[in-house]
């Protein structure tokens, strides 16, 4: 995944699932609002919001297991 738009091809394996930083942060809203408008196809998912570290530890527990993960910091996809 490199993109938004890409996210949406990866729905099952990700089980529609995008991790983002602070509960109202601005990332945040601009996923939610994707989200909301069904924009780049992502009407089907949901933002799971956590501080940081929460967040960090998700992404590190996927990548241990082997298993895609989206994670949002505002500045890029991870």
């Amino acid at each position: 995944m490199r993109d938004f738009a890409s996210i949406r091809n990866f729905a099952a394996p990700l089980d529609s699932a995008i991790y983002g930083i602070e509960p109202g942060a601005a990332a945040n809203r601009l996923v939610l609002g994707m989200i909301k408008a069904d924009t780049f196809g992502l009407g089907r998912f949901r933002l799971i919001e956590s501080s940081e570290q929460g967040m960090l530890a998700e992404v590190e527990r996927a990548y241990r297991n082997r298993k895609p993960i989206v994670s949002w910091d505002g500045i890029r996809i991870r």
